[in-house]
This record gives structure tokens, sequence and C-alpha cells, in this order.
């Protein structure tokens, strides 16, 4: 049985290929909020997420107070499906925190000034304010980063190939900063084994490829 991969790289010699600089385009609030925001959210969660039939919208621990019987099913899934709630739970965290360390404060036709909005943080991560979910979503962020971590180690060798080739518009900034990517690519190999050992990533390696691969 062949077996395709998971994405394609994309050929870095097109011309139709594009760069994008991240750090014109920070993270951060963007004004989108209220209800629709929310029904956006609840859609990714119901979209993505594995659930019983017997499970009613909207799959959200808080609505109507049944934060309770959300978790009581939730635990009830194999671990590969409970870990796709986690996932997207992490993030949205992180979109949440960027999000309300990078606040408009001010928008006048002036000045725009962002900043910390500690109130907004609060609002969404607050053991108290968030009924007991806060502290879930930002366990939830932790257990997307450790994937992120394993995701990044295991794609070391595409980027140590000597074919594989970094555009900045300047050739020594290309292999400065093809060196800071693979200095950070090694540092994370080195760290990995390191939290394993101390039962750190214990609940990551659980979700086997196999499994995932067939909820895909």
């Amino acid at each position: 049985m062949v077996r395709l991969g998971f994405c394609e790289a994309d050929d870095i010699q097109s011309p139709e290929a594009e760069y994008v600089d991240l750090l014109l385009n920070p993270e951060r609030y963007t004004g989108y909020k209220g209800p629709d925001a929310w029904n956006i959210w609840n859609s990714i969660y119901e979209e993505n997420c594995f659930k019983p039939q017997s499970i009613k919208r909207p799959l959200n621990p808080l609505a109507s107070g049944r934060g309770n019987m959300f978790y009581s099913w939730l635990e009830g899934l194999c671990v590969e499906k409970r870990a796709f709630y986690k996932l997207i739970s992490g993030l949205h965290a992180s979109i949440n925190i960027h999000l309300s360390a990078r606040y408009l404060l001010q928008d006048t036709w002036s000045k725009k000034q962002w900043g910390h909005n500690v109130t907004e943080f609060q609002q969404r991560f607050d053991e108290v304010l968030t009924q007991g979910e806060g502290p879930r979503r930002l366990k939830n962020l932790y257990f997307i980063y450790l994937i992120e971590l394993r995701a990044l180690s295991k794609v070391l060798p595409f980027f140590e190939r000597s074919d594989f080739q970094l555009f900045t518009g300047d050739k020594t900034q290309d292999g400065e900063v093809k060196g800071l990517l693979l200095e950070i690519l090694h540092l994370i190999k080195y760290v990995l084994p390191w939290l394993k050992s101390r039962g750190i990533v214990r609940g990551v390696e659980t979700v086997t490829v196999e499994k995932t691969e067939e909820l895909l």
C-alpha cells in the first residue's frame, strides 16, 4: 500500500513562492469579539472534536453549568480522541494569551497604543472567573506545546539538508538564520529525552501515531 505524506513541502525555488514576515503582522487583538467570535470557536470545537451522540450542543463545558458532565464523557473517550480536544483548547488558549498580551488599549486618529490587558487575561484564565476552566486551558496549552516540540524534533533532518535554503534577501543573513534555526532544533532534540525521563511528556507519548492517522 502506497502511503502519501501528510503534507507536501512547497518548492522553495518556485517563482510563485511567497514569503511572509510574521514580525510585521504579530498575533494580537484584532477587535473581533462578541457572539460571532464565540460562535466561530464553538464551531471549531464541534467540527474537530469527538463526542458521544448523546452530548448536545454547544460543546462548551461552561454552557448551562454542565462542567462535571462534560468532563465525565470526555474522560470516557480514548486518549487520542481526548487529545483532539486538548490540542484545540491549547491553541485557543495560546491565541487568547497573545491577544491579552498585545491588546489595543487606545485607538484614536492620532495614536494606537498596544499593551498588556490583565483584566482580559483574568476573564479567560482566572480559576474563579472561569468556574475552574482557566487552569485546564493552561494545562492544554502546555500539552500542545509539548506536541509542537515533538514535531519540531522530528523535522530536524529536513532542515539539516544542504539543499534547504532560507531567503531573507541577504545571503549572509540566510546562513545565520539557518544556523540559529538548527541550533534551536538541536536544543529541542536534546531536551525532549530529559522531559520524557521525568514523565513530563508521558501524556503526549501515549497518543499513538497509528491511532491518530486512523482518526484523520
